[in-house]
Parts: structure tokens; sequence; C-alpha cells
């Protein structure tokens, strides 16, 4: 592993106390300063490596797959919790296995119930059309789960189900439900050269079970709502929405919007508490894109803004990909917004920023006592030459608890030169600070 140095970084102008101030919020006893990375072997020359979910593992140990070698090949990792492998895995900590076809690697995937990951890409045929797949990869063994749709993989073509779709289908977000059931979520784009959101359900084997456009232009999360319906999670592109959908027929029946009249890319969204869930959401500015909380309640949804990204000193901008924010829900009403940070149009850095989600819209705040006002920034840099001219490229994915604490995965480019390839990027954020009111 290469020598790194974490840079923590104010996120606001405004200076904490003292009393509250925190050197930042990385877990340093993970890897080498929060942070840690990891490259496999390129395959036909292809060196692109990419985690995408990370899951909690057997005793205390954490699972990171995703795809490798430019989406040839499934990865897993399984780690201890200072970040090097467990060999009693798979005898040296990894296990892999290839791909019938290549697998363009996306953002959305989920950890089930019994701790297996399941994520999912596209693949293009020989018309370029792109489809669907989902891959569930067994927690303990790294292998595909052979009661999962065809060996562990299954493979959906919308068209199959619905009429008036184009050429691409892209998946946003995955989500377990409590029976068991799996809900893709995304968007599509349509034969008139228009884009819709979608939501598919599927059961625990895979088997579809109901697919449906939304009048939404892109869905990132779908949870069962506590009178036992769906609420899929989304934007208008200039707002958030959520739309009440039955749970087994996926035809829509309620839906709740807000307007900001600037362009909202959303992100994961997750419950904080019955009948209220946090969407991370990406905002245009004037400069860029700045993080906010889309809230929902059961008849409101408003919007809460967090402080304006820095990084190294100077204003920067939030990436609007959806899936490259996300949130993790903290004890006490607690949500953690993580996200990556642009720079000329280069992911170089991470933010992350703090709020407390009340009873009512009202109550809603930024934690300002958490790192400086309310927000830090965090930046992941190998100690080489070529990376202290230029900082790697670096993306978080998804954010999951382990061992208490949020942790993240995504992709980062160690050796800062084009075409070189990219390693699995993994980092836990340090929380045991944030609780020190005690009235959690």
């Amino acid at each position: 592993m290469n020598r790194t140095r974490s840079l923590f970084l104010a996120a606001t102008l405004a200076a904490a106390p003292a009393l509250h101030a925190h050197s930042g919020p990385m877990d340093t006893r993970f890897g080498d300063g929060g942070f840690a990375h990891y490259g496999f072997q390129a395959v036909n020359g292809q060196a692109g490596d990419a985690a995408r979910v990370g899951c909690p593992g057997a005793g205390d140990t954490f699972v990171v797959v995703g795809a490798a070698s430019n989406g040839q090949r499934i990865v897993t990792v399984r780690l201890r919790p200072d970040g090097s492998f467990d060999d009693t895995f798979s005898g040296d900590g990894k296990e892999s296995f290839d791909l019938p076809t290549s697998f363009a690697s996306t953002t959305a995937s989920v950890c089930l119930a019994q701790g297996d990951p399941v994520m999912t890409g596209t693949v293009t045929d020989g018309t370029g059309e792109r489809n669907l797949r989902l891959v569930r990869v067994g927690r303990d063994t790294g292998l595909p789960v052979a009661g999962f749709g065809n060996g562990g993989v299954v493979d959906l073509d919308l068209d199959a189900h619905l009429s008036g779709l184009g050429s691409d289908e892209v998946p946003v977000g995955l989500n377990a439900l409590p029976n068991g059931d799996l809900a893709l979520s995304g968007y599509a784009m349509l034969a008139n050269g228009g884009i819709s959101g979608f939501v598919a359900l599927l059961n625990a084997a895979g088997h579809v079970q109901a697919v449906t456009l939304t009048s939404c232009w892109i869905m990132t999360t779908v949870l069962e709502n506590p009178a036992g319906a769906l609420w899929a999670f989304g934007s208008t592109g200039y707002g958030a929405c959520r739309l009440t959908l039955d749970r087994t027929t996926l035809a829509q029946t309620g839906r709740l919007d807000n307007t900001t009249g600037s362009g909202v890319y959303p992100s994961t969204a997750r419950a904080v508490r019955p009948g209220t869930v946090a969407m991370a959401v990406a905002i245009q500015a004037p400069y860029g894109y700045r993080p906010a909380l889309a809230v929902f309640r059961e008849t409101q949804v408003s919007i809460l803004a967090l402080p304006a990204p820095v990084l190294n000193g100077m204003a920067t901008s939030l990436s609007a990909t959806p899936g490259q924010q996300g949130v993790q829900v903290l004890p006490g009403g607690r949500v953690l917004f993580g996200g990556t940070l642009l720079k000329t149009d280069t992911s170089t850095g991470e933010y992350f920023a703090l709020a407390r989600i009340g009873r009512s819209a009202a109550d809603d705040r930024t934690e300002i006592y958490w790192g400086h006002g309310g927000a830090m920034a965090a930046q992941f840099l190998p100690n080489t030459s070529a990376c202290a001219v230029t900082p790697p490229a670096q993306e978080i994915y998804r954010m999951t608890l382990w061992q208490g604490r949020p942790a993240f995965v995504g992709r980062v480019d160690t050796q800062c030169f084009a075409n070189a390839g990219a390693d699995y990027f993994v980092g836990r954020v340090e929380t045991d600070y944030l609780f020190g009111d005690g009235l959690d």
C-alpha cells in the first residue's frame, strides 16, 4: 500500500469552538490515515477496478465487491478492521470469477439481510442496446449464489416488459425490501428521445414481478412505507419527488414534489424514522453544484441546504452524478451526507456533512459543532511524484455502517496519470465523537 497523506479540511469559513474541534472525519485506525486502496492483476490489458458495495462480514470483517479489469470479472476482498486482507477468506483475502460478457459497473448495489452483496450494471448487445444485469455474490465465498437467477446472474431487458423504450437502460438504485424482494430503480431512454424513471420489482430468487415507468425523470431509491405500499424517490430534474406505488403491481397511487427552480440531481435515500426519509441531492448553483438533503415526511418534502464544499481553502463543487452522493443514518436522528468533490470536472476529494433530522422541517438543522460549521472535506494523496503534481481522481459510490462507523467504497487512480487504471477505494469515517452530548 502506498504511503498516503490524509488532508482534513474545513468546509465553511466559520470556526468551530475548540471544545468540539476534531482533526478530521477519517478513522485513522483503518488503512493509512483512514483510506485504503486495492488493485488486482490486469486481464487482457485492462486494469480498471472499481469497488461498488461493502457489507459487514463474519466477525469484524468488511466484504468489498466490485467490477475489476474494466468489468471482465467480479473481485471480492475481505478486510480486517485495520484494512489488511483477511487471509482466512479464500487463502489470501481475495476471490474472483469471470463474467460471460463485459459488465459496465454502475452505482446500484445493496447488502441483503443475510449479508450477501448484490450489485447491478449494464451489458451492451450486438445492436448497441444497453440492458440491465444483477449479480449476487456470496458474502462468505466471494462466488455467485446459485439460487439467484441463472448461476447468480439476472439479465433484465426492460423492453420485454415495457413498450416505447430506446436503447439505454441505466440502474441507479437497488434496495432490499423487508420480505426479501429487490427493488431496482433508475432511468431509461425512450424511443421519442425523452427520459423516464423506472422501477422493477424482483423476488429473492431474481424473478421479475412487475416493472413500470414513472412520472419522475429519474428514480434512485425504493422503500416500503409505514402503510405497506412502496415509496419511490427521485427527481423531476427541477425538484425532488416521491411516488407512492402499489406493492404488487407498482401502479402509482400518489405523488409528493418539491420544486427548487434549479437542477436537482438525486442519489441515495434512507429512512431516518418511520415516515421520514432523507435523500442526498446535488443542486445546481451559479458555480457548480451544492449539497443538500431532501427530507420527505408523510405530506411534505423540504430541502435542507448543507455547507458549501471547500477543498484546500478554495470553494469547489459537488459531483452531480447520481450515485456519487449518499447518506448514512446515525443514532439520534442524525444523517451523514457523503459525496464526491470536483475540481475542473475531475473527482478530487470527499465531502462530508452532518445534519440532525427532527420531527418537523422546522427542527431540521446542520450540526454546526461537528467539524467546522457542520462539514469537512478529505482527500486521498498517494506519496508519489505524479500525485504531487496532480491529485488522484477519486470517487465514492456507497456508504454503509461497519463496526458502528460509516464506511464507503469507490475507485481511485493511485498513479495520477491518464489511462493508468484504477483501484478499489475504501475509507472509514470516525464517529465516536459525534455523540458527545449524551442524548443518544
